[in-house]
């Protein structure tokens, strides 16, 4: 659910609901929206665990170089939806993470 959803949500299940916590809502929002728009802008990641560093930055650490190969390898994560990244981490030459298969017990 987006913020603004939240914020509509919020505002119809409480209508009474005090204008200095609407306003407190509505700036987080705003505040949000620009870090957000910031961090795309600049080719930063928006979402997750390592929202807010760029690929390059993650490329360069055992560890961010895994948690780029595990995204490559979610569903949800495909050129469509993120095609600035997608195409960013195929430069930095990232692949998908190999999935081991176990059988069930």
């Amino acid at each position: 659910m987006s913020l603004v959803k939240f914020a509509t949500a919020i505002d119809e299940k409480f209508p009474s609901l005090p204008a200095e916590y609407k306003d407190f809502i509505a700036a987080y929002i705003e505040t949000e929206h620009k870090a957000y728009t910031n961090d795309k802008n600049n080719g930063k990641l928006t979402f997750g665990k390592y929202r807010g560093y760029s690929v390059k930055e993650l490329s360069l650490t055992e560890k961010g170089r895994d948690y780029l190969k595990w995204l490559m390898s979610q569903d949800f994560f495909t050129e469509d939806k993120f095609s600035d990244l997608y195409r960013e981490l195929k430069d930095c030459k990232i692949k998908k993470k190999p999935t081991k298969l176990t059988p069930l017990e």
